[in-house]
């Protein structure tokens, strides 16, 4: 069976409409153009029932004035795949992505009897009929509808290669001239566009048309650079836990989330509660699942709750953040006493958080089984810890490396938009620098970075880490201790079963050869460096302790340091014009 693709269900607005065609087979396979519609409407190969595939529709607005979002008084009118000629067929697909210039399709495998042609209805409404505080990417000329006696900020944001122009204001004409019309324009230096408040006094339909100066490339030539809009951050599973001490959330007794957007979507979020912003963060913004909730009337309940879930559930990795928004040194000393050899055994890592103040005081703890934050992220209407976005990229990391071997600094925070204090339910924004930055690392407290508008994690110690110097080289970097911490949980978890079991010389044997195997894994994925060893060494088992049925094995390891400065010296040499009197 086969597939092909064509462009079809073409409206007035839409007959003279040019698309780009792209396709892939794969989720993490490049994108392949094929054409436009203007090729014949056939564009993409045909390609069997049994897979997958994704497709692209980018417009050509450069011919038309219309985009792919539509709306009537019903709501927003997507594009839609259609079997050609058969209306009684339908095609499973579902839309991944969809804005005013480009939709994706994602087709899934299906037996449809026969080959058929797929065909991509674009339906017509009001041309991007709008509500307050919308954001669309300009069409130079392109027609808008706002709502009925609504008043609307539209955010006017260019289309390559066209771009706005700072010193020419965009004009607003309304085809219907009753009423009475007010419009604000405003420069957004940031997004390199305009703001446009609007409120129509008018008892229909107006439709508005923007025309604005832009500046147009008659050539594509050169090395270019921009922003691209923010992302949706795709969640990602994880072995590494996060456990959030939930204060006050009584009913959250070690209630473990697979999938955080059961708990964002099971009720409001509330943007003053601590622990509804821990949920955003680590889902929303770090994209992170597999979070276990530790609530109780109080801080050392919240503790409690956590002691018992890793005592039934031991994790080899685990993260614990304070539910709370900020982090007191009392608190601090709970937490630490409370994440330490539970039930004897198991370890955790602390992430908590500290306000940013004007004088960058205020570390709650040093010690190497925490990693101090400071300071809040602000991403649109929420305010959210920088500890739990930092804990939830940590997670996301240890994901993609398949062990806790990278740190937690240099991240990007997706949709950041400001770095500041936290107080009495109000943010501050706070100036940030490379330099305050670094600094702060230096004493042990990680903070952020803003790299061309983009919001980075900065700081790769722990919080034992002070005045460029640390007690034990384990704990200089977060990873490290994050590193070793989740080799000796393993161990536990692993050979807890054989304990009472005949204590051979083949079992001692097996265990050096499975630890071996391990630890020159976790090199192989860039966890460890160099090569670790396993030893069952004599020193370490006298016979005393083999009588009483005592065994130890002994590891030596190095864990991975981060890239944490990097130079170059560049010299010149006069050497090279020598070269211009060379004969050839």
């Amino acid at each position: 069976m086969a597939f092909t693709l064509s462009i079809s269900g073409y409206v007035t607005n839409y007959a003279h409409a040019k698309f780009w065609i792209y396709y892939k087979t794969s989720e993490d396979a490049e994108w392949t153009r094929t054409g436009t519609n203007d090729d014949g409407l056939n564009a993409i190969p045909a390609w069997g029932q049994d897979s997958e595939m994704w497709v692209q529709l980018i417009i050509d607005w450069t011919g038309n004035g219309y985009c792919l979002q539509q709306r009537d008084g019903s709501g927003w009118k997507s594009p839609s795949l259609i079997i050609m000629g058969d209306s009684s067929v339908s095609v499973e697909y579902e839309i991944e992505e969809w804005d005013a210039e480009h939709v994706i399709f994602h087709v899934k495998p299906k037996d449809y009897g026969a080959d058929k042609r797929i065909g991509v209805s674009i339906p017509q409404g009001n041309c991007s009929r709008v509500v307050m505080d919308e954001t669309r990417a300009f069409i130079d000329g392109c027609p808008w509808v706002p709502e009925f006696n609504t008043k609307t900020l539209l955010k006017l944001r260019s289309i390559a290669p066209a771009e706005f122009v700072k010193s020419e204001k965009p004009t607003v004409t309304f085809s219907d001239t009753s009423g009475s019309h007010s419009v604000a324009v405003a420069w957004n230096e940031q997004a390199k566009g305009w703001d446009l408040t609007i409120d129509p006094s008018v008892s229909n339909t107006t439709s508005i048309n923007y025309v604005a100066e832009v500046n147009m490339a008659t050539e594509k030539y050169g090395a270019f650079g921009d922003l691209g809009k923010s992302l949706n951050v795709t969640p990602v599973s994880t072995d590494t836990v996060i456990a959030v001490l939930a204060r006050g959330k009584t009913d959250m007794n070690a209630v473990t989330f697979a999938d955080l957007s059961a708990y964002l979507n099971d009720k409001p979020i509330n943007p003053n509660d601590a622990c509804d912003m821990c949920a955003y963060a680590l889902y929303a913004t770090a994209g992170v699942n597999n979070v276990v909730w530790c609530g109780g009337t109080d801080l050392a309940a919240c503790i409690k709750t956590f002691q018992d879930y890793m005592t039934r559930t031991p994790q080899v990795s685990c993260i614990v953040i304070d539910g709370g928004f900020t982090t007191t040194k009392e608190d601090a000393a709970t937490i630490l006493a409370g994440i330490k050899k539970i039930d004897g055994h198991w370890d955790a890592t602390a992430i908590l958080n500290c306000n940013a103040a004007a004088d960058h005081t205020g570390k709650p703890c040093s010690s190497e089984d925490a990693v101090v934050t400071m300071g809040f992220i602000k991403t649109g209407a929420n305010v959210l810890p920088l500890s739990a976005i930092r804990a939830g990229l940590c997670a996301r990391s240890d994901a993609e490396y398949g062990a806790p071997a990278r740190s937690g600094g240099n991240l990007p925070i997706p949709n950041a938009e400001a770095w500041g204090s936290y107080d009495s339910n109000n943010f501050t924004a706070m100036p940030i620098s490379e330099t305050l930055s670094t600094s702060l690392s230096a004493e042990g407290v990680c903070a952020v970075v803003n790299y061309s508008g983009t919001y980075r994690t900065w700081g790769d110690h722990t919080s034992l880490f002070a005045a460029g110097t640390v007690s034990d080289e384990r704990a200089r970097f977060d990873n490290s201790i994050r590193m070793l911490r989740s080799i000796t949980n393993r161990f536990q978890l692993k050979y807890r079963a054989s304990i009472d079991s005949p204590f051979t010389l083949q079992m001692r044997n097996d265990i050096i050869n499975e630890q071996l195997d391990y630890l020159n894994g976790l090199v192989a994925k860039g966890a460890l460096i160099g090569k670790p060893t396993c030893e069952f060494r004599a020193i370490d088992n006298p016979k005393d302790n083999i009588q009483k049925g005592e065994f130890k094995w002994n590891i030596t390891c190095t864990t991975t340091n981060p890239l944490k400065y990097a130079y170059v010296s560049v010299s010149y040499t006069s050497a090279g014009l020598d070269s211009l009197v060379e004969e050839g």
